[in-house]
């Protein structure tokens, strides 16, 4: 969680203190919670329950942000390094979250397979999408995938030009797609 504090999730979820050995606090009495995270400087930790999202200063382990919503307990979450954007995942959906203002703000569907990891690269602005299969998908920008020497699998398609004609389900995912 922090410095000399350590969060251990079992049946229920708790901080302790490693210096002294003592609990600090209970977060969750009864469930078992693995969606945990904190952002790289370690002022915050967050964790998922199934009414929202909550945030701890991870000094004095007061509750900074919470964000209502349906979430697993299992949630794979991943916080940008200055603890403003999250991403989480369930299954095969994956949500991108404002935390000022506590909205999703991106939504992804894999379309199966169920989601196993993910890694947000924030001086790339780049997002790691690792599936149950194997695959490994990076979704941004074009200009932000070039940079880093990725290619599309295929190249953009374009809207059709005719009026209120709307992009087909494949040109629609063939353009979302890095």
């Amino acid at each position: 969680v922090g410095p000399g504090k350590i969060a251990v999730a079992g049946q229920a979820l708790t901080i302790w203190d490693t210096t002294t050995g003592t609990l600090n606090k209970t977060l969750v009495e009864d469930g078992y919670v693995s969606s945990l995270t904190r952002s790289a400087d370690r002022g915050l930790f967050a964790y998922a329950q199934e009414s929202g999202l909550s945030f701890l200063n991870s000094k004095d382990l007061s509750v900074s942000n919470e964000v209502k919503g349906n979430f697993a307990r299992n949630e794979i979450l991943q916080l940008s390094n200055d603890g403003k954007f999250l991403w989480t995942a369930n299954g095969s959906y994956i949500r991108g979250w404002d935390l000022s203002s506590s909205q999703p703000v991106q939504f992804i569907n894999t379309n199966k397979p169920e989601v196993v990891g993910l890694d947000w690269f924030d001086d790339r602005k780049l997002l790691r999408v690792i599936t149950e299969d194997g695959a490994i998908r990076y979704w941004g920008t074009m200009a932000n995938g070039e940079a880093v020497g990725l290619k599309p699998l295929h190249a953009p398609i374009t809207n059709p030009v005719v009026q209120n004609q709307p992009a087909t389900a494949f040109e629609l995912y063939a353009m979302m797609d890095l």
